[in-house]
């Protein structure tokens, strides 16, 4: 009795605090009011921290959330915990960007392994059920073992201000996902104890529903609550996912997914599934050689143990025996989720609205470069004599010769070109060889693609001044267009920052902006944007002539490369 009072004691309270003070949506459906808050103006109303989804314990799918108190505090990121992570002196996307100190905000880290499903909603204000709006689901990077939805790039209060201006209003939702080995492990033994179902991709299936023999849905996730439950908010069923980075890897694993689509378009920005060595989907049986490790490493025995470690020890454990550390997490091919033949799979292929759209920055290298320069400074200096050397040992001498002409190195290189060159290998290999891969699947299976690079140089002082690094596009789609007002030439800024924002909304919109295979928007370097030839684009601006150099190597080979290369490179550029 007295919880119960206590339960509409502060459900009162609420209602009384927030009435008439900030925007609220009531919901039918869940019973409840969400208050929410005016993020800059009362143009735009967000809902911070709505949990979608529960989950009942470690390595176990997570379950639609749809209980609901009558008053549902949506006004800041403080009760919306983030998942479970290691924490850095510097967010990646921070150093990268180089958005001056506090210009932009981060959350608080509140971590909590079980109440970290949540997601914010940014709507026009004074949208409801008859609005109808697009919706653009956002997902976050961070090599799928960092970053949340609190962070100030995945902020969706600058775009969808623009797509009020432009008259073409969007919802747009951010969510957090399950990180690390908590949405990234799996093994055999998880898969025989706890259900086939349980078996791995905790996190990318966070994001998506499993339903089962009958139709029904087994397992409601973020797209399925967002696809249940926006219209109050003023969303449709028209549903765009997006991502960039392990966002972008996490948006293409819906794509592959054996799992029906509750999606028509997907944003793929800076990374694809696939890429030797970096992004190609794991086995179960080695996720289970990992999942072994981690429990040799905690001096663990059964699956119930490893579930009551605490999640710092458990985190701690599986970095310690992480074979590819920092390089990203992977999903599982388990075939409940996703089979070895993902690469032909296109789970909304069948849908008539489907579309791709598909980039790349113009120096997606400069996150390897960043972590490179961390790398411990060697006694010497490696030689190109020395590359040539192990190379030989994975290929055929006349393939090294191939390769090092196609980018024009040779023994009397300089340090300096050496690096830029290496550097160049390795951004091929990672990132702009994958995105074009990508297209031409899709378009073998019918589904339309549009192609995209963003080629604007960084505004803001620091090493990477004048450079089109890594996330640095997340500034201008989800960035406060104040952050620019103390560049050079802030006016050119925001020109790219609007050409940026109207080709996401009309691609949400499903607005035929620019379509066909030949040709590719190109944003900023010349100008707010311009549609090139594809040939031209991929030749002069992605060194595509020089990819032919790799044709016919293997897996293996390729994943060997980029290991050489990329450890030939860190020796040129390590100060650590």
């Amino acid at each position: 009795m007295l919880q119960l009072f206590a339960e509409v004691s502060f459900s009162l309270s609420l209602s009384l605090r927030f009435k008439m003070s900030s925007p609220h949506v009531s919901h039918p459906s869940l019973r409840t009011t969400f208050h929410g808050l005016y993020p800059k103006n009362k143009s735009v109303s967000q809902f911070r921290g709505i949990k979608y989804g529960t989950i009942p314990a470690r390595f176990i799918q997570a379950t639609l959330k749809e209980d609901f108190t009558e008053n549902y505090d949506a006004t800041n990121y403080g009760g919306s915990p983030k998942c479970p992570q290691p924490v850095f002196p510097v967010r990646m996307e921070d150093a990268l960007i180089q958005v001056p100190t506090g210009l932009a905000s981060h959350a608080e880290d509140v971590f909590d392994e079980f109440e970290c499903l949540n997601l914010n909603i940014t709507a026009p204000a004074g949208s409801n059920e008859a609005s109808q709006f697009p919706v653009l689901i956002y997902i976050h990077g961070g090599g799928g073992f960092s970053g949340s939805n609190s962070d100030w790039w995945c902020d969706g209060s600058s775009i969808v201000a623009e797509s009020i201006k432009l008259e073409k209003p969007i919802v747009m939702v951010a969510i957090n996902y399950r990180l690390g080995p908590l949405g990234y492990m799996g093994s055999h033994e998880l898969r025989n104890e706890l259900g086939r179902e349980n078996a791995g991709n905790y996190g990318p299936r966070d994001i998506v529903l499993l339903p089962d023999a009958f139709g029904r849905c087994k397992f409601h996730l973020a797209i399925s609550w967002v696809s249940k439950y926006i219209a109050p908010f003023g969303g449709s069923q028209n549903i765009t996912i997006s991502g960039e980075s392990a966002g972008s890897l996490a948006v293409e694993a819906q794509i592959h997914s054996l799992l029906p689509a509750q999606f028509s378009r997907a944003i793929l920005q800076s990374q694809n599934l696939g890429q030797a060595m970096f992004s190609i989907p794991q086995s179960l049986e080695a996720k289970s050689e990992l999942y072994q490790k981690t429990k040799d490493q905690l001096k663990v025995h059964t699956v119930k143990e490893l579930q009551e470690v605490p999640w710092e020890k458990y985190i701690d454990a599986y970095r310690a025996i992480d074979p590819r550390p920092g390089l990203g997490e992977l999903v599982t091919i388990d075939d409940e989720f996703f089979s070895s033949n993902w690469r032909t799979t296109f789970s909304f292929a069948n849908n008539p609205e489907a579309e791709a759209l598909v980039g790349n920055t113009g120096r997606e290298g400069s996150v390897i470069e960043f972590l490179s320069i961390l790398a411990p400074k060697p006694e010497s200096r490696p030689t190109i004599e020395a590359l040539t050397t192990t190379l030989s040992g994975i290929m055929p001498s006349s393939k090294v010769g191939e390769i090092l002409n196609a980018y024009k190195i040779t023994a009397d290189s300089s340090v300096e070109d050496a690096s830029t060159k290496f550097l160049d290998i390795i951004e091929d290999l990672l990132f702009y060889k994958g995105a074009a891969e990508f297209a031409t699947l899709a378009r073998e299976a019918g589904i339309p693609v549009r192609e995209y690079g963003f080629q604007q140089g960084n505004p803001f002082p620091g090493m990477f001044k004048g450079v089109s690094t890594h996330s640095l596009d997340l500034a201008y789609l989800h960035g406060d267009p104040a952050m620019f007002s103390g560049v050079e030439n802030p006016e050119s800024e925001w020109g790219v920052q609007r050409e940026m924002q109207r080709n996401w909304i009309d691609f949400a919109y499903g607005k035929k902006t620019w379509v066909g295979k030949d040709n590719v928007l190109v944003v900023g370097s010349r100008g707010e944007g311009y549609l090139g030839s594809r040939e031209w684009f991929f030749d002069e601006m992605r060194r595509g002539k020089a990819w032919g150099a790799f044709e016919g190597l293997g897996e293996e080979q390729m994943g060997a490369l980029t290991g050489v290369v990329l450890g030939h490179y860190a020796g040129l550029v390590g100060r650590g």
